[in-house]
């Protein structure tokens, strides 16, 4: 008595809140904003013994409100990365201000997003 069943269905949604979760896409150690990575380097002992080692950069998960989407974006940053935001006068006023050919493509994506709701938002004020 073997039962076969039919090929698995997909869910017509995605679970957890719509995060969907995949061994193919890996979240890398590296801050959206400034692009600081890992750094590798040695365990230097007091007898001269070298042992490999990985220098992580303090990423901190930030939620950084941004005026013209309306609502907060979760972006894994350094301290660095949100003093660097606070100082240009937020996430939006950052990527306006940020030439595209230096942004990452994750801030790309927000950038675009930014530019087409404040345009909405100024389509409509002028209305």
């Amino acid at each position: 008595m073997t039962a076969t069943a039919g090929p698995l269905k997909k869910p017509a949604f995605p679970p957890f809140g719509g995060i969907v979760f995949s061994a193919e896409v890996a979240m890398p150690r590296r801050c959206a904003l400034s692009g600081k990575a890992v750094q590798y380097g040695n365990n230097v002992s007091h007898a001269n013994n070298k042992s490999r080692r990985r220098f992580m950069s303090n990423l901190q998960v930030a939620s950084v409100l941004s005026d013209a989407l309306g609502h907060s974006v979760r972006l894994r940053l350094t301290p660095r990365g949100i003093k660097t935001i606070e100082h240009n006068g937020g996430i939006d006023a950052y990527l306006l201000g940020t030439s595209t050919a230096k942004l990452s493509p994750e801030m790309k994506v927000l950038k675009r997003r930014v530019v087409t709701a404040k345009a909405k938002k100024d389509a409509k004020k002028a209305a």
